[in-house]
């Protein structure tokens, strides 16, 4: 009788648990219902997809014994042996549909390498770069206003990331994309 109950307790606290919503929203008034451009690790990203707004999903954590979390963003080094160059991909997610940017890197490329793009302007011209929705390619530009990232044994990677963004591809284009996010371990894969 003892370890039905064990067992009925552990089977509840899987299902229940609590969440930690990570995502700061602050309405931007000029472009509702976009989040303000801001560089404090909100968490968000926002921008007109075909005229119509596009935001990330909420970062939430999830504590519990069957818990899963969500996130907003994902940095991922793609290396191909084959080719002179390496690939960045960012992707950020809606609840229906993602953007990627994705970016030409050298080989070597390391996670303190990012601090490089910080304060740089880059046209995605479809040789060094593209954006990505929907399937299709397209073209544009993105301002990284700050990267700082750091690796450390004790706490893994932590950082932030914050920038401005426009594209365009065949079928869709983007316009007054912002991004601001803190970084860490599950958000950056290299």
């Amino acid at each position: 009788m003892r370890s039905n109950k064990i067992i009925l307790l552990l089977l509840v606290a899987g299902v229940v648990s609590c969440s930690k919503n990570e995502t700061v929203f602050y309405k931007d008034d000029r472009s509702e219902p976009l989040a303000v451009f801001s560089d404090d690790g909100n968490n968000v990203m926002s921008c007109y997809l075909n005229g119509k707004p596009f935001v990330t999903v909420e970062r939430k954590l999830y504590y519990g014994l069957l818990s899963t979390g969500s996130q907003e963003l994902s940095i991922k080094l793609l290396a191909f042996q084959s080719m002179d160059s390496d690939t960045l991909r960012i992707s950020w997610y809606s609840r229906y549909s993602s953007i990627d940017m994705v970016l030409a890197i050298k080989k070597e490329f390391r996670v303190g390498d990012l601090n490089d793009f910080s304060g740089e302007r880059i046209s995605l011209d479809g040789t060094n770069g593209y954006f990505k929705y929907d399937g299709q390619k397209g073209t544009g530009h993105v301002y990284f206003h700050t990267i700082m990232v750091d690796r450390n044994d004790d706490i893994g990677i932590r950082g932030r990331i914050s920038g401005l963004f426009e594209a365009t591809g065949a079928s869709f284009q983007i316009t007054k994309g912002r991004f601001d996010h803190s970084l860490n371990d599950r958000i950056l894969t290299f």
